[in-house]
């Protein structure tokens, strides 16, 4: 009887260790259990700002975000919304990390999948749609995916994802982002905005007066006139400089009278975004016998 007894508490003790040993196996290859997750549309990318700083604005005149901001970190990676990218992230020898951000439907859920074959890493998503009773127009928005894995070894080369090998070299501590698709610019153009008025010396404002806007690097090099009040304004795509400085001459067309007026770039106003810095300046110019 007691033969028996240990015979069988043998036989439970191999049935564990083989179920213990069968439960390594299936989380090595799954590389970790995930769980479904609601979309959240357009999440925060400030994050971004350790990958992808934004322009340095420490020089110049007045600067702001356009349109301004509460938090102008949060508004200008909001541009990156529906960019494509991935996170890859080695917190420890043993741990992968992965946010996928792209484009996802709207109000459905969502649960990564990351699936270990030898020397490549295949990252997926699985998507459930809402249960509702009224339809859901169709919607797309950009979202971030996290998912990890537990893993043995970082000897892996290759990420696939949607269709897509990447290629990758792992180490504890990496942190690195995988820019897959995006039509923000690595660097912003850069805007003039100029306004202005041309008056007389009575202040009224001058029509028809040539206006002719120079600088000094030679790069700018534009002519147009005032409207019937004296008021003109433009808006030019031009390399800038903050060392430059622009030329706004006016010409009178009936006495030959002329005048400059000179503006440093380093001393104008300045709005940006991720994709355009605007320069911005307003001149007053007065003609008379000079």
């Amino acid at each position: 009887m007691l033969s028996k007894k240990v015979t069988d508490m043998k036989r439970l003790s191999f049935i564990a260790i083989l179920g213990l040993l069968l439960f390594a196996s299936c989380e090595n290859r799954n590389g970790g259990e995930q769980t479904f997750q609601s979309i959240k549309c357009h999440p925060s990318l400030a994050w971004l700002e350790k990958f992808l700083p934004m322009p340095d604005m420490t020089h110049g005149g007045t600067k702001k975000l356009t349109p301004p901001a509460l938090d102008p970190i949060e508004e200008y990676y909001d541009a990156y919304q529906y960019s494509h990218f991935l996170r890859v992230a080695v917190p420890d020898a043993n741990t992968l990390s992965f946010m996928h951000h792209t484009e996802f439907p709207c109000a459905y859920s969502v649960k990564g999948h990351v699936d270990l074959q030898n020397n490549k890493i295949v990252l997926q998503e699985e998507l459930i749609k809402p249960v509702t009773i009224d339809p859901i127009p169709p919607c797309l928005c950009g979202a971030t995916i996290s998912s990890s894995a537990t893993v043995s070894h970082l000897d892996y080369d290759t990420i696939e994802l949607e269709g897509l090998s990447l290629p990758i070299h792992l180490y504890e501590g990496l942190d690195t982002l995988i820019m897959i698709y995006t039509d923000v610019p690595e660097e912003p153009e850069t805007m003039l905005l100029l306004g202005g008025k041309v008056v007389n010396e009575n202040d009224h404002g001058l029509p028809d007066v040539k206006v002719i806007l120079e600088n000094q690097t030679g790069t700018l090099s534009k002519t147009i006139y005032t409207s019937e009040s004296g008021y003109f304004f433009e808006q030019l795509t031009v390399d800038i400089s903050e060392s430059d400085t622009l030329s706004v001459i006016a010409l009178d067309p009936y006495y030959n009278y002329y005048d400059t007026t000179k503006v440093a770039f380093a001393d104008m106003g300045i709005s940006y975004d991720a994709w355009t810095i605007h320069y911005h300046t307003d001149v007053k110019i007065q003609l008379g016998k000079q």
